[in-house]
């Protein structure tokens, strides 16, 4: 639910995308930000683990000896911290016996799950999102029976968290039946989901006012909801108080995986393809289309034949795909780049951001890519490129995040590297290209 990204690079964090109040956590504010932005360490020896933006805050675990700790930036009136705004990460005090493991950001408040299976909210209270009447600024919630949790979600005004006897539950603002209880009534405790008995649950996900959970062996329910069609159920209502099934498309098999963006939803299925359903505002769908508004049902993205596709994520208005070859795609609402800053284009049918030469897929855009090299930028002794594969190549060419060329220069005949100047542009991550030579690298601040 958030107009920015981000990525985690071997404990490194980046970051693009919306920088309102500073929620990129790049130490200064910025309109928006095109190309990927190194974040600070949390702190000295730590690295980040894991990072969700929700609406104007951004919250993050970074893990310092084997231990998860908590931070947090950008707007923070509504944070554990109460403050005005903050530029860079900073730690949210809860005491842990064994350490955070995940965080999830709502509209105005976010949740932690720990290692022991406490959940802790803080953050506006409104309509009961905290799980409780009260507005402390930290907050445990707690099952009705009192189980440990194994996930949490957090939607704009509502949470879901699974229980360790497999149960789902929901609380907060329930206007459009999002918390699945039958009805249109707020709840502030916890409440059980109205899901079908005698299914195994995987993991739970929140759209701004919808719910979704994946059981084992791969069937997607859906309910609250369904005015763009994101629930994937088809649009027989604009909202569904009770679960429903999302049946995958003939030959797609079970669902594996999925990522809600602002009103659409993206799912990979054990058929290796990548699908998606709900509102197509600016191609966010990636079906190669602007024609129609709203995809009540499943439909297929249009990426790439030949490729296996391992994980897909979401923004409020984009969504990604990774291919088990390293390459990323990126398809929805996006900047022009370097050389027409500030104006927005719409990509509807996916390009290829990055070539990863490995990566180790983690949450919420959040992968740990091996980039084979990494520079100061300015740096005007420039970057070398090995030719080892691309003996007699003509030219060599850079291409920022979007896949827009940025960079072009002769090539010297049967030379075994090139060096190329990186002092003209911006800190971020690049593509090179040379013949069948293709490497990444990243110009820091």
């Amino acid at each position: 639910m958030s107009g920015s990204a981000f990525l985690v690079i071997d404990g490194k964090a980046w970051a693009w995308g919306s920088d309102s109040y500073g929620k990129l956590g790049v130490r200064d504010v910025d309109s928006e930000r095109s190309t990927p932005v190194l974040i600070q360490d949390a702190s000295s020896g730590s690295s980040w683990s894991q990072i969700a933006s929700g609406g104007e805050e951004t919250v993050g675990v970074a893990v310092f000896n084997g231990f998860g700790r908590l931070y947090e930036w950008g707007n923070l009136t509504n944070g554990a911290h109460r403050d005005s705004s903050s530029l860079v990460p900073r730690l949210i005090d809860i005491p842990s016996v064994t350490g955070w493991r995940k965080v999830v950001a709502g509209l105005e408040n976010a949740y932690a799950l720990g290692f022991n299976g406490e959940l802790r909210g803080w953050g506006s209270n409104q309509g009961g999102i905290l799980g409780t009447h009260w507005t402390e600024a930290t907050l445990r919630i707690v099952a009705a029976d009192d189980s440990l949790w194994t996930d949490v979600a957090a939607g704009g005004y509502h949470g879901l968290a699974l229980s360790s006897d497999n149960q789902v539950f929901a609380w907060g603002w329930n206007s459009a039946g999002q918390l699945g209880t039958g009805d249109t009534i707020t709840t502030y405790p916890p409440a059980k989901v109205q899901l079908p008995p005698a299914i195994v649950w995987k993991s739970i996900f929140c759209g701004e006012n919808s719910s979704y959970a994946l059981s084992i062996d791969g069937r997607l329910f859906s309910w609250g909801d369904n005015n763009y069609g994101e629930l994937g159920v088809g649009i027989d209502s604009s909202i569904r108080r009770k679960p429903a099934e999302v049946i995958p498309p003939q030959g797609a098999g079970r669902w594996l995986s999925i990522a809600c963006g602002g009103g659409f939803v993206i799912a990979l299925a054990r058929d290796s393809n990548v699908y998606s359903w709900g509102f197509n505002r600016n191609g966010t769908l990636g079906g190669g289309t602007l024609a129609d508004p709203k995809y009540p049902t499943p439909i297929h993205v249009i990426l790439p034949p030949g490729e296996k596709w391992q994980w897909i994520g979401a923004s409020e208005v984009e969504g990604f795909a990774l291919s088990t070859k390293g390459h990323l795609y990126y398809w929805g609402w996006a900047f022009r780049g370097p050389v027409d800053e500030g104006h927005y284009k719409y990509i509807y049918t996916p390009i290829m951001l990055l070539n990863l030469n490995s990566a180790s897929v983690r949450s919420n855009v959040d992968f740990s890519p091996a980039l084979s090299m990494i520079y100061p930028n300015p740096s005007h002794l420039g970057a070398e490129l090995n030719l080892r594969h691309a003996r007699g190549a003509a030219e060599l060419i850079a291409f920022n995040i979007l896949g827009e060329q940025v960079l072009k220069q002769s090539v010297s005949p049967n030379s075994r590297s090139e060096r190329f100047r990186t002092d003209g542009l911006r800190a971020g991550t690049y593509t090179v290209k040379c013949g069948s030579e293709v490497s990444n690298f990243v110009l820091i601040p």
